[in-house]
């Protein structure tokens, strides 16, 4: 915790200790853009987003943004086939594991 040395934290002002100028985003922002030339180029790892009136509507954090992406390139990365079982082991495209062939449902 910074404070002064002449004081308490109990004592300090957040004024003497708090970010003056404090950097913020929209609600309305993508993401990449954000992280890039907020966050990466000023070394932010928070920043407070805004709706178009300027009124806090949440704070964006590095581990929001990573677990974005993380969810993100999950979605967009083709699955691997099932080499082990197979079509033919009761699994189709459209309905999964077949229900009738309960020894075909992995463990």
């Amino acid at each position: 915790m910074a404070c002064r040395m002449d004081m308490t934290a109990s004592a300090t002002p957040l004024s003497e200790v708090m970010t003056a100028l404090v950097q913020s985003c929209y609600e309305g922002q993508p993401l990449d853009e954000v992280v890039e030339e907020r966050m990466q180029r000023a070394r932010i790892r928070r920043l407070p987003v805004l709706d178009r009136q300027e009124r806090l509507v949440g704070m964006l954090s590095l581990g929001d943004t990573a677990a974005a992406q993380r969810a993100l390139s999950g979605i967009s990365t083709p699955s691997e086939p099932d080499r082990l079982h197979g079509l033919d082991a009761g699994r189709t495209p459209s309905r999964g594991w077949a229900l009738d062939d309960p020894s075909a449902m992995p463990e």
